[in-house]
């Protein structure tokens, strides 16, 4: 019998049967265990009740169907957080006068929660229900983005400024002081956004390593890179969705006559807050219907410790099952990983990632709109649309890759090395800008001071805390009419006998309307830029930093589980997250905040306290955050080479090489082989129970009746003919 040909003929036969399996997850077998059925199940306090299987929804329990519900949440997560927020971020200021540190703070309320959360999924995540927790984790999401959009029905209804109350010798008093200062909602942003935080986090973790260990490793890049492309879709969607509601006026039904150019229009920020809510709460009960482990998937959490990296407390460990599962355990498994440098090395380089991205995202359209001179509206959307290039190209072409060339840990990392190096020479493209408008406002000294910003309005007693700009003759934008000195208004857009202008102005005198006198004048609003043709090349660099940053979220993730021990997934997952977040993150989006509070040229107030900023000096900006984005990118650079230094794969011998002596044990495995060998398994119905499997370096085929494996290599020798 030519066992060889019998082979070949046997072997695809076995592939395209285990596949189907994998896809249709037939009913019989999902009869004979109700535990791998999705339906309900009660678990409190370590106790479980009976499974009630949903028959009719049992098409949707597959890896395919599990991978679109755990979309939804991540995707609705990050379009929150990521997303919609950012492109609010600046009606969100104005309405309820906040600086772009405090924003920041808001924003980092996401991770501060994420890293309580991280403590625990860490060292619990992979004994736990990961259904039940994801499921949980979607709803808590839903009750923050409810009690995001509270205090627009909470806080005193917005009101915009009677057109006289800015002219010079005025005395004005904001109604709003008279109560509770509308600052103090703050606090609720960031318990909300923590909230929102909380509930995410175990679509970062569990999420994870539930999706890795119900699919072939070898399907376990494109799973993960679908997952993290339409988590990066939610932040770009968010973006587009920002940038149509700002357009709505916030208080439905109200009638005003500004539009949405004004610098006074606060659009309908909290919408897109409510609607997401409800649908999170909705989809979380679909979520924790899923079982435990999917029907039929059991051989696909055997033999995948093949990469791990080459050390002896690494490889104890993988072949310890039980190792990491208790909290006793948590001092070695942490000793563990301290001394896994490439672990430790990626984890350290996705810090600097999280850096770069969150940090700009959080306020990259409000950075557009300051240097460009365009409406926070328009600067949304064309960020957005950015955005959902990058997330989606970046994501779904890095898990493309290591797919189809099926890499190895060593060719990821040389892989992230090249996108970083192209990222790094992209984000000096960041000095692009336009010329800036020149701004007569009060300054933080001047508002320190209790002073008006120049000489010529010292007698005016202008308030700050009402931010109505106007444009001089003198094509100088103006805080107010009050700071441009005007005392008399022509109609609701035009001002006159204005003493800063005429102090500035010369030679450029207008004629009052039917007043028949000589003055120097403004015009509601500020002045208009001139048409500045470096916008759209600016977004190019935006978009190649951008993708080539989010090009290695999945080779990331892969190299890092990989080199660590199969059964610590979800822990070193957890704490990587937990890292970069505090280091990242978190240090990321308030450093950014901090480069635009730093190029801020004039404030606004909230009842006497510093409020939002109301113009930038565009030079100072562009240069502070291409110093920034570059600096972040070099540390990324060099940890990464760091990392392909020294990692060496559990295959290779003392000297760093694959072994491939005639006659010494088989210690290389690529996905495909070991795919073959624990999945060509002999048909049910013969006794023999032969395995047969390919051996692909010689191109030949060969049967063995065991095959063992330590660390998911291949340890019972093979022929090779």
């Amino acid at each position: 019998m030519d066992l060889s040909k019998h082979n070949q003929n046997e072997l695809p036969e076995r592939e395209r049967k285990a596949e189907t399996e994998e896809n249709n997850n037939s009913f019989n077998e999902l009869s004979m265990d109700k535990d791998e059925m999705y339906g309900c199940q009660i678990i409190c306090c370590s106790k479980t009740t009976k499974r009630y299987p949903i028959s009719s929804m049992q098409c949707i329990n597959n890896a395919k169907g599990a991978l679109i519900f755990l979309c939804i949440p991540l995707f609705l997560a990050n379009l929150i957080n990521a997303g919609l927020f950012n492109a609010v971020i600046s009606t969100i200021e104005k309405r309820f006068q906040l600086q772009s540190t405090e924003s920041g703070l808001i924003a980092s309320s996401f991770d501060v929660f994420t890293c309580i959360a991280l403590l625990v999924t860490a060292f619990s995540g992979d004994k736990a229900f990961k259904p039940m927790w994801l499921g949980w984790g979607t709803f808590v999401i839903g009750i923050g983005s409810v009690l995001y959009a509270l205090p627009h029905f909470t806080a005193p209804p917005y009101s915009i400024v009677d057109n006289n109350t800015g002219l010079c010798g005025v005395n004005v008093t904001n109604p709003r002081c008279e109560g509770t200062s509308i600052r103090n909602y703050m606090y609720l942003f960031i318990f909300a956004n923590g909230l929102i935080g909380l509930g995410s986090t175990p679509l970062f973790t569990v999420a994870i390593t539930y999706l890795d260990e119900n699919v072939k490793q070898k399907n376990s890049g494109l799973y993960g890179g679908i997952y993290y492309s339409m988590g990066a879709f939610g932040p770009a969607v968010g973006y587009l969705l920002g940038s149509a509601l700002v357009n709505v006026y916030t208080n439905i039904g109200e009638n005003v006559d500004i539009t949405s150019a004004s610098s006074l229009w606060i659009g309908a920020w909290w919408i897109g807050f409510l609607v997401v809510g409800i649908i999170c709460i909705v989809i979380s009960i679909l979520i924790i219907m899923f079982p435990r482990n999917l029907p039929g998937t059991s051989r696909f959490r055997e033999n995948r410790n093949k990469e791990v990296h080459r050390n002896k407390s690494s490889i104890n460990a993988a072949n310890n099952e039980t190792f990491g599962k208790s909290w006793k355990d948590a001092p070695k498994v942490l000793w563990l990983l301290m001394t896994n440098i490439p672990y430790v090395s990626l984890t350290l380089s996705s810090c600097i990632n999280y850096a770069f991205v969150y940090g700009f995202n959080t306020f990259g359209a409000k950075y557009i709109a300051a240097v460009f001179g365009i409406s926070i509206s328009n600067a949304a959307l064309i960020f957005g649309t950015a955005a959902i290039v990058a997330a989606a190209g970046g994501q779904l072409f890095g898990g493309y890759v290591i797919t189809k060339f099926k890499m190895t840990v060593g060719e990821i990392l040389k892989f992230m090395i090249l996108c970083t190096a192209i990222c790094l020479v992209a984000v000096f493209g960041f000095l692009l800008r336009c010329q800036g408008r020149e701004f007569s406002g009060p300054t933080l000294e001047d508002i320190k001071n209790s002073a008006d910003t120049s000489g010529c309005s010292n007698n005016c007693h202008c308030s700050t805390d009402y931010f109505k700009p106007v444009c001089g003759d003198d094509g100088i934008s103006y805080f107010s009419s009050c700071f441009a000195g005007c005392r008399l208004q022509v109609n609701e857009s035009h001002y006159h006998d204005c003493s800063c202008v005429s102090s500035k102005v010369s030679g450029n005198e207008t004629v009052g309307s039917g007043l028949g006198i000589l003055y120097f004048g403004a015009t509601a609003d500020e002045c208009s830029e001139n048409n500045c043709a470096l916008l759209y090349p600016f977004i190019g660099i935006v978009l190649i930093a951008f993708l080539t940053t989010l090009t290695k979220t999945t080779p990331n993730l892969q190299a890092t589980i990989r080199c660590i021990p199969f059964n610590l997934r979800t822990t070193a997952i957890s704490l990587q997250r937990l890292v970069f977040t505090l280091l990242g993150t978190i240090p990321g989006r308030i450093l950014t905040g901090k480069v635009l509070d730093l190029a801020c040229i004039s404030w606004g107030t909230e009842c006497g306290d510093v409020g939002a900023c109301r113009a930038y000096d565009t030079n100072k900006a562009s240069l502070y955050m291409t110093l920034l984005l570059a600096v972040q990118m070099f540390i990324c650079l060099i940890l990464q080479i760091i990392t392909f230094a020294i990692y060496k794969p559990s295959y290779a011998n003392e000297d760093g090489e694959k072994s491939d002596e005639p006659g010494a044990k088989n210690t290389q495995t690529n996905d495909v082989e070991v795919s073959e060998i624990t999945e060509a398994r002999a048909d049910n119905n013969n006794d023999d129970s032969i395995k047969h499997y390919a051996n692909k370096t010689n191109g030949t085929y060969s049967t063995t009746e065991s095959v063992g494996f330590d660390l998911g290599i291949a340890n019972s020798a093979y022929t090779s003919e």
